[in-house]
């Protein structure tokens, strides 16, 4: 599943504000190209219009030059990423992916044209030091300010509600794809962030004791079988097409969930399942 490209695209003049700043990226919009690649974009074109003559490669740079900024446009909202929203491409799933790639044919244009150029060995001692403080920056920046990524749990039952309270959308199965992006929709339709089983055409609301989360498995104690009849139960289970059962059987799918069918006992009306 992918989202609207259009909405992950980034802000244009965000972008070239973040990018001067030498911002961190503490979300993804604001993901930028950093103050260094500009500053190189920006040195080498001037050097590129006052000495063309003696430089060679001239055309290899400029479309270096040409590529990296359409890569950047690319990953912007300028381009209209709508209109290839239900296209092959949506794979990329972020537009500012393609930054990678115009990171990439900015430095790499710079580099073949500063390679050319005299210069003492002062002026690169000066050079480094000026990278180098930029990159420090970054990473000072990155670590004081960046959210936490580890967190501490003081008893079991904190850890256990963070642990089973994410819900993530990226890699759905094909069966809920009418539902992409959709957030607020994706947790009212999809059964799996509800839960909810479906018995024999019947909605129904497990309660938080009747489902076990296990390392790669999942327990359901279902209640309210009809004794002595072959029960459909839809589980709130992602179904990707190769669900089997231990006997080598396709579960089916239904709307990217589970499908399996139990004969109940004449006695019993419960039954526990462990996918």
């Amino acid at each position: 599943m992918s989202g609207i490209l259009q909405d992950e695209a980034l802000n244009p003049l965000e972008l070239l504000t973040n990018s001067i700043k030498n911002s961190i990226a503490v979300s993804m919009q604001s993901i930028n190209i950093g103050t260094l690649t500009i500053v190189v974009s920006v040195v080498s074109i001037i050097i590129l219009i006052i000495k063309q003559k003696k430089i060679a490669h001239t055309n290899e740079i400029k479309i270096f030059f040409i590529l990296g900024l359409t890569y950047t446009v690319l990953s912007t909202r300028l381009f209209p990423w709508f209109l290839l929203n239900n296209s092959p491409i949506r794979i990329i799933q972020f537009p500012w992916r393609l930054l990678g790639i115009a990171t990439f044919c900015f430095a790499y244009a710079g580099a073949l044209e500063f390679g050319q150029l005299y210069i003492s060995k002062r002026l690169i001692l000066g050079i480094l030091v000026c990278i180098n403080a930029l990159n420090l920056s970054y990473v000072h920046a990155y670590l004081t300010l960046q959210p936490p990524r580890f967190y501490s749990y003081y008893n079991l039952s904190e850890f256990h509600k963070m642990a089973t309270s994410a819900e993530y959308y990226d890699y759905m199965s094909a069966g809920k794809k009418n539902y992409y992006n959709e957030n607020d929709l994706l947790k009212r339709k999809l059964s799996m962030y509800q839960n909810y089983v479906n018995i024999n055409g019947k909605r129904v609301k497990l309660s938080s004791d009747q489902i076990h989360p296990g390392y790669k498995k999942m327990t359901y104690n279902i209640e309210g079988l009809r004794p002595g009849e072959l029960n459909q139960i839809v589980l709130p289970l992602n179904n990707y097409g190769l669900n089997k059962s231990k006997q080598g059987r396709v579960a089916e799918n239904l709307e990217g969930n589970t499908v399996i069918w139990i004969r109940a006992s004449k006695t019993y009306k419960n039954v526990t399942i462990t996918n």
